[in-house]
C-alpha cells in the first residue's frame, strides 16, 4: 500500500491538477521525487532555498489534499504491475526476493516492497483513504529541511 500511495501522492490535490505540483517545481529549477523502502516512504523536494516556501506547500498540500483520483488510480495500478513484472525478468531482483523472504519468514521484510501483483490488482479506492487517514498523519510524518545559504 505504501508504495502504491508513493505513486499516488502528487497526483492532484484540491488546488493542483494532476503533474501541476511538478511543473511548478521544476519551473523553478527544482526537482520532485519519492521512493519506498522497508521502513519508510521519502517524498522529496530539491530546490534552491528561496523557493523553500513553495515546496513546503507543495508537499503539505499533497499530505493534506491528495485527492486519489480514480482514473490516475487506475493509470498507476499499470504502471506498478509493469514494474512488478520488469523485476521479475532482472535475476538480481529475483534473487533479492527470495532471498529476503528465506531470511524473513515471519517479518514483514520477507514482502518485497514493490508489492505482489494479486495485491496490487485488488487495492481498492476506498482502501487507499483508509490507509493514508491512518497511517499518514502528523506524529508518524517527519519533515527534513536541509540547505545553505549562499
Amino acid at each position: 500500500m505504501c508504495h502504491f500511495l508513493e505513486h499516488m501522492l502528487f497526483k492532484g490535490t484540491e488546488k493542483r491538477k494532476v503533474r501541476e505540483a511538478a511543473r511548478e517545481i521544476e519551473s523553478l529549477g527544482g526537482t520532485i521525487n519519492a521512493y519506498t523502502s522497508y521502513d519508510q516512504t521519502v517524498y522529496h523536494i530539491t530546490m534552491a532555498s528561496r523557493y523553500a516556501e513553495t515546496g513546503l506547500d507543495i508537499l503539505s498540500d499533497a499530505i493534506q489534499h491528495s485527492t486519489f483520483d480514480s482514473i490516475e488510480l487506475e493509470r498507476e495500478r499499470e504502471v506498478i504491475l509493469e514494474e512488478i513484472r520488469r523485476g521479475g525478468d532482472d535475476p538480481s531482483r529475483r534473487l533479492f526476493k527470495q532471498t529476503m523472504a528465506t531470511l524473513y519468514r515471519q517479518h514483514p521484510y520477507r514482502r518485497p516492497v514493490i508489492g505482489y501483483e494479486k495485491t496490487i490488482r485488488s487495492i481498492q479506492r476506498s482502501e487507499m483513504v483508509s490507509f493514508f487517514k491512518k497511517w499518514y498523519v502528523p506524529n508518524r510524518i517527519v519533515l527534513i529541511a536541509v540547505g545553505i545559504l549562499i
